[in-house]
């Protein structure tokens, strides 16, 4: 059993005791926050699942740089890095039509790979 399988049935566990005593008991005996048994009470559907940590994530990014943009990082990467460094990258690519500042380019490209 992994650790946010065996937090989710702990939280069970809390929900089960706070559904029969009341949320303030249950709180006390696990040595949690009200407001953390009130929210799991609240997300608790009967399974141990949906009292599961999610991701925090965000699922889209709208400042992220587009697929064509990073073609262009791409090729100007591969024509001149190697010769003239970022600053001949950010260069070649400002030719192919790329329009962001430097700094954001080299983030692209780390991230890239």
């Amino acid at each position: 059993m992994n650790r946010i399988t065996h937090e989710a049935k702990k939280r069970q566990g809390v929900v089960k005791l706070a559904n029969r005593k009341g949320k303030s008991f249950a709180s006390r005996v696990y040595g949690v926050s009200l407001s953390s048994v009130k929210r799991w009470c609240k997300r608790y559907d009967g399974s141990w699942q949906s009292l599961a940590e999610r991701s925090h994530r965000p699922l889209s990014h709208p400042k992220r740089h587009s697929a064509a943009e990073e073609e262009i990082i791409r090729a100007a990467y591969r024509e001149k890095f190697y010769r003239y460094g970022w600053d001949g990258t950010y260069a070649e690519a400002i030719k192919y039509g790329y329009g962001r500042s430097l700094s954001g380019m080299v983030y692209a490209a780390r991230r890239m790979g």
